[in-house]
């Protein structure tokens, strides 16, 4: 009989399952750490368009569903019978300012070790905003331990005075670097397929099409390079609530015949290969995964000023303000393209968003933690 200890089972809080950058985190991190060691069970609102994935549960995963957290009452009784069912050390909550409510229900259920883990700084232009802003106040009431994706998120969600107390753990949103290297085939196959021809430049974005991510900001500058360069494309991977907008959007603006939109993809590798600058010019990042690959692809990125300096791993990463306006943008994208390949080098911080490096770490942490409960 094997004297080896059980792996150690961690409640990972998630929200709906569509694709999205937290949701990519967390399932990404549980891909590459030590199974012997530690072993995620995956909770999910069951609003969600997307199904547990199979390689996930062949791991050890486990996957409860979830009343959507709008039904406060519903969700934290099913959640706290699960939570009594399996005695969990370990609460590791990843709704941002929501957290509150899962870690709450943990508190309730005596869980010892409970996570408040932040991957978002959201803006206070719009009503979601204002409720984060408002739940934030309520960030530490019930957890143990902090977490965010960068100082900017740790700061944003935990306070300044907690984050220099050294308070706040950093979790970086890594990246396996070997799927998302720069590939020729992968380049020419996706280039294929979507019929653009090897010489077109192609303007790429991958998102979830939300406010946060600003879609009709990156139409309007694309609009301004396609009128100057025609053999363009606008190529935007990922799905999300404002999909029709985003193409009464490019329909309105003349672009329906050089916009790609992609819906939910698997292999967002092979959509990155197959541009030539990613833009993001998003409202607000808690970190911005995608230009981290886009990045790793060896791709020049250009993204807004809300996203955090901890993004840029290489040399070829600008950061605008969205007040420069769409020309501005569009000057950069024509600078980009014009830059030759040969200039590109990754910095001594690209081993930070290594992931076999980050989910070690996170394995000897939740250790840690057990350790001196």
């Amino acid at each position: 009989m094997s004297s080896d200890p059980k792996p150690i089972r961690v409640a990972a809080i998630i929200g709906r399952m569509a694709g999205g950058g937290v949701e990519t985190v967390v399932t990404n991190y549980y891909r590459f750490i030590d199974k012997s060691k530690v072993q995620f069970d995956f909770f999910y609102f069951e609003d969600s368009v997307d199904e547990p994935p199979a390689d996930l549960i062949a791991m050890g995963a486990r996957f409860y569903c979830l009343p959507s957290i709008k039904h406060v009452s519903a969700y934290c009784r099913k959640l706290r019978s699960i939570l009594r069912e399996n005695r969990y050390s370990i609460v590791h909550a990843h709704l941002n300012t929501l957290s509150v409510i899962p870690l709450y229900c943990a508190w309730k259920e005596g869980v010892p070790i409970r996570i408040a883990h932040n991957h978002s700084v959201p803006s206070g232009n719009e009503l979601r905003g204002v409720l984060k802003k408002f739940l934030r106040l309520f960030s530490k009431t019930f957890a143990t331990d902090y977490a965010a994706c960068s100082e900017k998120a740790g700061r944003w969600l935990f306070g300044n005075r907690t984050y220099d107390q050294g308070k706040v753990t950093i979790f970086e949103n890594a990246i396996d670097y070997d799927r998302f290297s720069r590939n020729e085939n992968l380049r020419n196959n996706v280039r294929s397929r979507l019929k653009i021809d090897s010489d077109t430049v192609v303007i790429g974005h991958v998102g979830r099409f939300t406010y946060a991510k600003n879609h009709a900001f990156l139409i309007d500058v694309f609009a301004r390079y396609h009128r100057i360069h025609p053999d363009s494309v606008l190529l935007l991977v990922g799905d999300g609530e404002l999909r029709d907008e985003v193409e009464k959007k490019t329909a309105d603006t003349g672009l329906n015949n050089c916009s790609i939109l992609t819906g939910e993809v698997t292999d967002v590798e092979a959509y990155l290969n197959a541009m030539d600058v990613f833009v993001m010019p998003s409202r607000y990042e808690g970190l911005g995964m995608s230009a981290i690959e886009a990045q790793a692809c060896q791709l020049p990125v250009i993204v807004s000023d809300a996203v955090p300096k901890e993004a840029a791993i290489s040399n070829n990463i600008s950061f605008l303000s969205l007040s420069d306006g769409t020309d501005r943008w569009e000057k950069e994208i024509e600078t980009k393209v014009s830059s030759p390949a040969s200039s590109f080098a990754f910095t001594r911080d690209k081993e930070r968003f290594d992931i076999h490096q980050a989910a070690d770490f996170l394995a000897a942490w939740y250790i840690h933690r057990l350790k001196n409960m």
